[in-house]
């Protein structure tokens, strides 16, 4: 008896049943010669389309974001400020000269949702990325803290 016919449907019916690639999901991440991330997704047709990609990593610490900073011509120093912590979020201070100007504090959050909710809640200038938050010292809103903060925003974006 001849087994071929019934092993090649049952092969085609295997494959046919593994999990099909949803178009709708996120291209693997690539890292560009400039050091910056994104998700090229090609179709096929030679051309390639770019997706912004969550940035940074959720795993990432406070010192990783400042490694990268500094990768990018954005040298800051990071000092733990836990007289700003509140629930589910640890604050630290990224500066360039002293400890204290300028300055920009930073919220290390338990998801990128509550760090969007804190950037909001920081007004001015503030913005998230990832589990981040990003936005001034109370009181140190000065000329040096607001550059530094653009210039974080810049490097990160």
């Amino acid at each position: 008896m001849n087994h071929r016919p019934l092993a090649a449907c049952l092969l085609m019916f295997a494959l046919g049943c593994q999990k099909q690639a949803d178009p709708a999901a996120p291209a693997p991440e690539t890292k560009s010669a400039n050091g910056s991330h994104d998700r090229s997704e090609g179709k096929g047709d030679g051309k390639s389309k770019t997706a912004s990609v969550a940035f940074p990593p959720a795993d990432w610490s406070v010192d990783d974001l400042a490694k990268y900073l500094s990768q990018k011509g954005i040298p800051v120093n990071v000092r733990p400020n836990p007289q700003n912590n509140l629930a589910d979020r640890t604050a630290f201070n990224l500066y360039t000269g002293t400890e204290t100007e300028p300055c920009v504090l930073v919220y290390h959050c338990r998801d990128a949702a509550l760090a969007k909710d804190t950037a909001a809640a920081l007004g001015a200038d503030a913005f998230a990325t990832g589990r981040f938050a990003l936005g001034y010292l109370p009181g140190f809103q000065s000329a040096g803290s607001k550059q530094l903060l653009a210039k974080v925003k810049d490097g990160i974006r």
